[in-house]
Protein backbone atom coordinates (compact mmCIF):
# COMPACT_ATOMS: atom_id res chain seq x y z
CA UNK A 1 0.00 0.00 0.00
CA UNK A 2 1.62 3.22 -1.13
CA UNK A 3 -0.97 5.73 -0.01
CA UNK A 4 -0.54 7.24 3.47
CA UNK A 5 -3.23 9.96 3.58
CA UNK A 6 -6.72 10.30 2.17
CA UNK A 7 -9.35 13.00 2.27
CA UNK A 8 -12.91 12.00 3.13
CA UNK A 9 -15.34 14.88 3.27
CA UNK A 10 -13.63 17.71 5.14
CA UNK A 11 -11.28 15.43 7.07
CA UNK A 12 -7.84 14.09 6.15
CA UNK A 13 -7.09 10.62 7.52
CA UNK A 14 -3.63 9.16 8.03
CA UNK A 15 -3.27 5.55 6.96
CA UNK A 16 -0.91 3.39 8.95
CA UNK A 17 0.00 -0.27 8.90
CA UNK A 18 0.02 -1.54 12.47
CA UNK A 19 0.85 -4.87 14.10
CA UNK A 20 -2.34 -6.06 15.76
CA UNK A 21 -2.36 -8.39 18.73
CA UNK A 22 -4.08 -11.69 18.04
CA UNK A 23 -7.51 -11.59 19.75
CA UNK A 24 -8.43 -14.39 22.12
CA UNK A 25 -11.25 -15.56 19.83
CA UNK A 26 -8.62 -16.09 17.11
CA UNK A 27 -10.45 -13.85 14.63
CA UNK A 28 -7.99 -11.59 12.86
CA UNK A 29 -8.74 -7.86 12.92
CA UNK A 30 -8.00 -6.42 9.50
CA UNK A 31 -8.35 -2.74 10.28
CA UNK A 32 -10.16 -0.01 12.14
CA UNK A 33 -10.93 3.69 11.90
CA UNK A 34 -10.29 6.13 14.73
CA UNK A 35 -12.44 9.19 14.02
CA UNK A 36 -10.97 11.21 16.91
CA UNK A 37 -7.40 10.72 15.68
CA UNK A 38 -8.32 10.86 11.95
CA UNK A 39 -6.55 7.52 11.55
CA UNK A 40 -7.19 4.42 9.51
CA UNK A 41 -5.15 1.50 10.84
CA UNK A 42 -4.56 -1.59 8.70
CA UNK A 43 -3.16 -4.88 9.97
CA UNK A 44 0.42 -5.18 8.72
CA UNK A 45 0.22 -8.98 8.35
CA UNK A 46 -2.33 -8.95 5.51
CA UNK A 47 -1.70 -9.84 1.89
CA UNK A 48 -1.80 -6.91 -0.53
CA UNK A 49 -5.35 -7.75 -1.70
CA UNK A 50 -6.62 -8.17 1.86
CA UNK A 51 -4.89 -4.93 2.87
CA UNK A 52 -6.59 -3.04 0.01
CA UNK A 53 -9.96 -4.56 0.88
CA UNK A 54 -9.52 -3.58 4.53
CA UNK A 55 -8.66 -0.02 3.50
CA UNK A 56 -11.74 0.20 1.27
CA UNK A 57 -13.84 -1.22 4.12
CA UNK A 58 -12.61 1.48 6.53
CA UNK A 59 -13.04 4.21 3.90
CA UNK A 60 -16.67 3.17 3.50
CA UNK A 61 -17.13 3.49 7.27
CA UNK A 62 -15.93 7.08 7.00
CA UNK A 63 -18.04 7.82 3.91
CA UNK A 64 -21.26 6.41 5.34
CA UNK A 65 -22.82 8.51 8.05
CA UNK A 66 -24.81 6.21 10.34
CA UNK A 67 -27.60 8.76 10.88
CA UNK A 68 -28.19 9.05 7.16
CA UNK A 69 -28.13 5.28 6.70
CA UNK A 70 -30.89 4.97 9.28
CA UNK A 71 -33.00 7.33 7.16
CA UNK A 72 -32.12 5.45 3.97
CA UNK A 73 -33.05 2.07 5.43
CA UNK A 74 -36.47 3.09 6.68
CA UNK A 75 -39.26 0.70 5.77
CA UNK A 76 -39.05 0.16 2.03
CA UNK A 77 -38.80 -2.71 -0.40
CA UNK A 78 -35.39 -4.05 -1.41
CA UNK A 79 -35.30 -2.25 -4.75
CA UNK A 80 -35.97 1.11 -3.10
CA UNK A 81 -33.41 0.34 -0.39
CA UNK A 82 -30.72 -0.45 -2.97
CA UNK A 83 -31.56 2.69 -4.93
CA UNK A 84 -31.46 4.82 -1.76
CA UNK A 85 -28.02 3.47 -0.79
CA UNK A 86 -26.57 3.85 -4.29
CA UNK A 87 -27.99 7.38 -4.57
CA UNK A 88 -26.50 8.26 -1.18
CA UNK A 89 -23.06 6.82 -1.97
CA UNK A 90 -22.68 8.16 -5.52
CA UNK A 91 -21.79 11.81 -4.75
CA UNK A 92 -19.74 10.83 -1.71
CA UNK A 93 -17.65 8.32 -3.66
CA UNK A 94 -17.34 10.82 -6.52
CA UNK A 95 -15.96 13.41 -4.10
CA UNK A 96 -13.69 10.84 -2.49
CA UNK A 97 -12.20 9.81 -5.84
CA UNK A 98 -11.76 13.44 -6.97
CA UNK A 99 -10.16 14.38 -3.64
CA UNK A 100 -7.81 11.37 -3.78
CA UNK A 101 -6.70 11.01 -7.41
CA UNK A 102 -3.86 8.63 -6.50
CA UNK A 103 -6.11 6.19 -4.64
CA UNK A 104 -7.12 4.02 -7.61
CA UNK A 105 -3.57 4.02 -8.94
CA UNK A 106 -2.28 2.85 -5.57
CA UNK A 107 -4.47 -0.27 -5.58
CA UNK A 108 -3.66 -1.16 -9.18
CA UNK A 109 -0.04 -1.92 -8.29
Amino acid sequence: MTINKIKIGARIYSIKKIKFDKPSDNEEIQGYIDYDQSLIAINDSLSQDAEEEALIHEILHAVIDRKNIEILTRKCDIEELVENIVTYLTPRMHSFLKDNPDFLESIKK
